[in-house]
């Protein structure tokens, strides 16, 4: 999932969802979605950025990624209903570089990868809902 486009509708729809304490899984290339809608990014607690961005007079570049990376996993909310009896694992897997990631997140895994950024999923809570964010998993060797 990768989709820019939303309708006015479906964004308030979407949102609609938030307070009838519907969880929310977001995947991989879904942090990457809907660029032009700043609600989303606050929802998900981060943003793959596609292109160059202005912020005042400086410019932010574009986030990166990297195919087929073996890469060290480390759980670090080993208390959290998400990765209670998870062990840390290594991965062959897409890595994503220079994303945001919002303040009010809580960190499930990290990894020590210095190409990737950190955290690779997260939690948070939007309205009534909560939600969770995985980016590993680009393909059948992530699986």
């Amino acid at each position: 999932d990768m989709v820019q486009n939303i309708t006015e509708t479906q964004k308030a729809r979407f949102l609609s969802l938030l307070d009838k304490v519907v969880g929310l899984v977001v995947m991989h290339h879904a942090l990457c979605s809907y660029q032009n809608w700043p609600d989303y990014e606050r929802i998900i607690g981060g943003k793959y950025l596609l292109e160059d961005q202005k912020k005042g007079d400086r410019i932010v570049p574009k986030s990166g990624y990297q195919h087929d990376v073996d890469m060290p996993i480390s759980i670090v909310a080993k208390d959290h209903p998400i990765t209670a009896g998870l062990t840390d694992f290594k991965i062959f897997d897409e890595i994503y570089s220079d994303f945001r990631v919002q303040p009010d997140v809580t960190p499930l895994i990290t990894t020590s990868h210095p190409k990737s950024g950190k955290p690779l999923a997260w939690t948070r809570t939007e309205g009534k809902s909560r939600v969770v964010f995985i980016q590993l998993g680009h393909g059948p060797t992530a699986y």
